[in-house]
C-alpha cells in the first residue's frame, strides 16, 4: 500500500511535465525546439485552461498507477 501511495504522490508531482512531454511528442519533428518550446507549450496550456489544465487526465493516470502497484 505504501508503495502505491508513494507512486501516486510522485505521479501528481510530475504529471504537468509528463503532459508537456506528451504534447511535444505528438508534434511534427520540425516543431520540437527544446526547452523554449516546452515552456511555450506549458504557457499555452495554462492560458487556455488555467492551472487545472496541467492536471487534465490525472485521475485516470493515477488510478492506473495505483492498480499497477
Amino acid at each position: 500500500v505504501s508503495g502505491a501511495l508513494g507512486s501516486a504522490a510522485a505521479n501528481v508531482t510530475s504529471y504537468p511535465l509528463d503532459l508537456v512531454c506528451t504534447r511535444l511528442q505528438t508534434r511534427h519533428a520540425k516543431d520540437k525546439q527544446g526547452i523554449v518550446t516546452a515552456y511555450l507549450t506549458l504557457k499555452q496550456i495554462v492560458e487556455k485552461n488555467g492551472v487545472a489544465g496541467l492536471y487534465t487526465g490525472l485521475e485516470t493516470d493515477t488510478a492506473a498507477t495505483l492498480l499497477s502497484k
